[in-house]
């Protein structure tokens, strides 16, 4: 990419190109370090509109074009550091197919090499479409990489599942490979209780100390809970910053002392009916969860769903095995004569005037 950027800054007859890469962590913008234009320059800038035009334009995802950045209202800070030869500014956004913001690449002329044409601004806008379609390729292909690996482990999950005599142990493994493949530090299934709303049975599987511990509790009683949210909106949630969310609280009566930054949050659902509802918190490293994640969540939410189906089958066959067993033990007992039933029988039919067919050879039945 800085190759390309380096052709075009020449064919542009451009003073800089520089090249930023979102982050929707902390929401900014940064710049790559293949060239500092100054050592007083600032690399990473907060994503919105009364700041630099790489800011703007990354705010409002939209290609600028301006023959003087100095007395464009629409971005005080100009360029991000003081430098009046440059004027001229031509700056797009790189986004994904989704229009999810990738990054932002920015050229610059001084004063004497004019102003960015009508052409020169359609190559550019051409270049940020191919530049988002190659990170997009990429992301979706370490994504694909992902979702294999984790529908293996699951698939493996699902075949030891005759081999467990534990079914809750099941629905740990299955929050055990969320934490591991989202990189959240815990996640909770609460499990719906039939003719009970929002009173559900709680699994909490926590990364920082493996804890596992399980509790009935009633969502109406936890005020702020996105969990709560979603099974009454049954709406998909990623919260990137819970803080700001009004919606919300940070804190989390299953995982005292620890403040929720972030999180997913979505039903389990089967045969279109909600059955639970599954919430990783807190991204690895203060990040928050991409919309890549949400899809392998949901992929995670489906295949719980599917192992508790199985579960509750195993548990099903199992219970009509021993029905089954105690009915013909409670046939046998009742259809077989006991000894002393069957003296007076034998008696009768052992007289001389009452003799037995041939087809009778015994009275075990």
């Amino acid at each position: 990419m800085h190759t390309t950027l380096d052709i075009l800054r020449e064919q542009t007859q451009s003073f800089a190109a520089i090249l930023y890469f979102a982050t929707q962590a902390k929401n900014e913008i940064f710049q790559t370090q293949r060239k500092v234009v100054s050592r007083h320059y600032i690399t990473n800038w907060k994503v919105t509109k009364n700041s630099t035009i790489a800011a703007y334009v990354a705010a409002t995802k939209t290609a600028v074009i301006t023959q003087d950045v100095w007395v464009d209202y629409r971005f005080p800070l100009g360029i991000g550091h003081k430098d009046l030869e440059l004027k001229a500014v031509l700056c797009s956004p790189i986004l994904s197919p989704d229009q999810e913001l990738l990054g932002v690449i920015e050229f610059t002329k001084k004063i004497d090499k004019g102003s960015y044409s009508t052409n020169e601004f359609d190559l550019i806008l051409m270049v940020s479409a191919w530049f988002g379609n190659i990170i997009y390729q990429r992301e979706e292909r370490v994504l694909k990489a992902n979702q294999i690996s984790t529908i293996t482990a699951l698939i493996e999950l699902s075949t030891k599942l005759t081999e467990m005599t534990d079914p809750d142990k099941v629905i740990y493994d299955v929050l055990n490979i969320c934490v591991d493949k989202l990189k959240a530090k815990a996640v909770i299934y609460y499990k719906f209780l039939s003719n009970e709303e929002f009173l559900a049975d709680v699994f909490v599987y926590n990364k920082p100390l493996p804890r596992k511990q399980r509790r009935k509790i009633n969502l109406m009683k936890v005020k702020g809970s996105a969990a709560l949210y979603v099974a009454r909106t049954h709406e998909k949630l990623n919260i990137r910053d819970m803080g700001a969310d009004k919606r919300f609280v940070e804190t989390d009566e299953l995982m005292p002392g620890i403040t929720i930054t972030s999180a997913l949050c979505q039903e389990v659902l089967r045969k279109h009916e909600p059955i639970g509802i599954l919430q990783a918190n807190n991204k690895a490293y203060n990040g928050v969860f991409v919309h890549q994640e949400e899809k392998l969540f949901s992929i995670v939410c489906t295949f719980l769903a599917y192992l508790i189906e199985l579960i509750e089958m195993k548990q099903m066959r199992r219970h009509n095995r021993l029905m089954n067993q105690l009915v013909r033990t409670t046939l046998k007992h009742h259809l077989t004569p006991c000894k002393h039933c069957q003296q007076p029988v034998i008696a009768v039919l052992q007289m001389k005037e009452n003799i037995l067919t041939r087809n009778v050879k015994s009275w075990d039945w």
